[in-house]
């Protein structure tokens, strides 16, 4: 028994360490290795999803927003894993405070200014939601583990969840909504868009055979029939029908 609370002290000590220089992240190596995240969607991972970063070889799983305007992020979280952190980062690699951290279940622990996530030992999860208020601009969202090198502070394996609100682009308008068009010939819906956007535009056809699209807009008729297709920018879509006659 000794030698069991012996080492939950010692967790305890560590895990306030690592807390403390979890923050040293530089936004030139999270660059490399974050995932874009869409607004409104939910990404899950595990723990096989992380990484080994920084001077202290951190376990960690970055993450990329870009925002339109000011506004606020609103970052849910279920993270089925014993102890976790989580760390919102400029681009300079500066720690954005947290606004506020709503917990469902589990603790947050150390929290100055976001969450360091002890989980709920009944329910097997934290879960929590943490606003933060942003300027326009590219922020970085670091998920770590407690552990430092080949060492985790934790003998369960877990999974992860992040689902994230912020202002995003919305779609660009379009001024057609449906185009007839002739077997054999194309139009560029890339120049009807009239709102200008940093955001990539994703363009897709529900059938190919009857009209192809390509990355950069370009609509081909190819037979006779009615397709429909997608433009997505972030996390909204516009729909064109095209009839080929």
């Amino acid at each position: 028994m000794k030698r069991i609370i012996s080492f939950m002290l010692i967790m305890c000590i560590v895990f306030s360490c690592f807390a403390a220089f979890a923050v040293s992240a530089g936004a030139e190596s999270i660059e490399k290795t974050a995932q874009v995240m869409e607004n409104g969607e939910k990404y899950t991972f595990s723990e096989k999803d992380f990484y080994k970063v920084g001077k202290y070889q951190e376990h960690a799983k970055d993450f990329k927003i870009t925002t339109v305007e000011n506004g606020e992020l609103k970052l849910k979280m279920v993270f089925k894993y014993e102890w976790t952190i989580v760390k919102v980062l400029d681009t300079k690699g500066n720690e954005m405070p947290a606004k506020s951290v709503t917990v469902d279940y589990g603790e947050n622990v150390h929290a100055d200014n976001g969450v360091s996530a002890q989980w709920d030992a009944n329910a097997e999860k934290f879960s929590a939601t943490a606003v933060y208020k942003l300027e326009k601009g590219t922020y970085y969202i670091r998920v770590s583990l407690a552990g430092i090198g080949d060492y985790l502070f934790q003998f369960v394996e877990g999974d992860f969840q992040l689902s994230p609100t912020f202002p995003a682009p919305e779609a660009a308008k379009i001024s057609a909504m449906s185009l007839s068009l002739t077997k054999g010939t194309s139009v560029q819906f890339g120049a009807l868009l009239s709102a200008a956007t940093d955001e990539a535009v994703k363009w897709s056809s529900s059938d190919k055979t009857v009209a192809a699209v390509t990355s950069k807009g370009k609509v081909t008729a190819k037979a006779a029939g009615t397709a429909w297709i997608t433009a997505k920018i972030g996390s909204s879509t516009v729909r064109i029908k095209i009839k080929v006659t």
